[in-house]
């Protein structure tokens, strides 16, 4: 089984609320990493997503928490 890693890095200009995140997040620049796994078997190469996190930005240097 092939993993590939892919990170990017997206722009919020506005504050948003996410199901699943506590409370609103601010705007501000986010890491999105996605996994996908190689599917096997095919005559050709594909693959199919298995995770996609999205990594707020530090809000202060004592809070050590991150949520993904």
């Amino acid at each position: 089984m092939t993993i590939r890693t892919t990170r990017t890095t997206v722009s919020f200009a506005n504050p948003f609320v996410l199901q699943g995140l506590e409370g609103t997040q601010p705007a501000g620049e986010y890491v999105v990493v996605t996994d996908d796994e190689q599917i096997e078997g095919l005559s050709r190469i594909a693959y199919r997503r298995v995770a996609t996190l999205l990594q707020p930005p530090a809000r202060s240097a004592p809070q050590l928490l991150i949520q993904f």
